[in-house]
């Protein structure tokens, strides 16, 4: 992981500071070490402040090198007026570029490790679990018009009075951030970057999870071979209208199962696969949120009606409670002790069809 570049110090009346770019991650598996050989190992600074001057130079974050496996550090952006160069966030060590800062005298962005910057938002960097826990590193530094944009994954957000008052501006330390506008109203200082080294020690092996058609991250353990380890939840991983039900050794489902709280015994790197089943449906009345039809015969151009589904969980169990329309009124649910998370389906009533022209809209469908 390089270094952050720090912010520009913009330029008065033409420019407010860009963000600086976020340093690149870098994750190799490939590489031959000789045992009981030292390995040079440096890790990158974070560009420095900028001086607090108008249109003052800033500082790129330098590179953080593995024996010869090198992560380039975050760039600053050129701080000129020259074909509104100012106006652009720096570009991140892996080349994606900073954001435009728009009109007025917006500044863009700088580029993430992961994704370019967008207008005055810094660009998002990359998640990693490879020190145990999932940590965001390499975002681009948030540029400005008068107000903060956004940053991520390290990037500094930054310092405007009355809209982001506890801001530094300066880029977070060890994940190679990008810098943005400071508390003296210049450029911030880029975050320092960081080399991370993950072994296990001889006879010992991995066990990685895979979210299997779901988003997000989840941290792999690694043990002794032979020894038994816990099978965990499905914490980090999440699969919209589906619920974790599992792993399994294969992703179709047609290896060894594992449920939550199992053990496994592993003698090689192994990945599991997430298993995920479809979160239960409501049971509406036939024809709901229908719209009704046109015809001459008033009782037969009613809308259907409306619906409300709760779908939860309790000990494992999905539950789905269905409420249709009452036309005694209103309807009440009790929330089950255990629960702490539910998924609604809200379904909107039909409108009427007309007698002599057109039929009538759907509900509206939401879950």
């Amino acid at each position: 992981m390089g270094g952050g570049g720090s912010a520009s110090a913009g330029i008065n009346v033409v420019y407010w500071p860009a963000g600086g770019g976020g340093g690149e991650v870098k994750t190799e598996t490939s590489f031959s070490l000789t045992p009981e050989t030292p390995v040079s190992v440096s890790v990158g600074a974070g560009g420095a402040a900028t001086a607090i001057a108008s249109g003052a130079t800033g500082n790129n974050g330098t590179a953080s090198a593995f024996g010869t496996i090198t992560a380039r550090g975050g760039l600053t952006n050129t701080n000129s007026s020259t074909n509104s160069a100012g106006s652009y966030g720096g570009a991140s060590g892996n080349g994606n570029t900073g954001g435009q800062g728009g009109g007025g005298y917006g500044a863009g962005g700088g580029g993430g490790a992961g994704a370019i910057g967008s207008g005055v938002n810094g660009g998002a960097g990359i998640n990693s679990d490879i020190s145990g826990s999932t940590v965001g590193y390499g975002g681009g530094g948030a540029g400005g018009n008068g107000s903060s944009g956004t940053a991520s994954h390290g990037g500094a957000v930054g310092w405007y009075t009355g809209t982001t008052p506890n801001a530094t501006g300066n880029g977070t330390a060890n994940t190679g951030g990008g810098g943005a506008r400071n508390t003296s109203g210049y450029g911030g200082a880029g975050g320092s970057g960081v080399v991370v080294i993950r072994y296990f020690p001889a006879n010992s092996s991995l066990l990685s999870f895979n979210a299997n058609g779901g988003t997000g991250t989840k941290s792999s353990i690694g043990a002794a071979n032979n020894s038994s380890i816990t099978v965990p939840d499905g914490a980090g991983f999440t699969n919209t209208g589906y619920e974790f039900n599992g792993w399994n050794a294969l992703a179709n489902g047609t290896g060894i199962s594992y449920s939550v709280g199992s053990t496994i015994s592993i003698t090689a790197a192994t990945t599991l696969f997430a298993q995920w089943s479809r979160t239960p449906a409501p049971s509406c009345a036939a024809g709901v949120g229908k719209g009704g039809i046109r015809t001459a015969t008033v009782s037969a151009n009613k809308g259907g009606n409306g619906c409300v589904g709760i779908s939860f969980q309790v000990g494992g169990v999905s539950t789905t409670v269905t409420f249709n329309y009452s036309a005694s009124g209103n309807q009440s649910w009790t929330v089950p002790t255990g629960v702490t998370s539910a998924t609604f389906y809200l379904i909107g009533a039909g409108g009427g069809g007309g007698v002599s022209y057109a039929g009538g809209g759907g509900g509206y469908a939401t879950g």
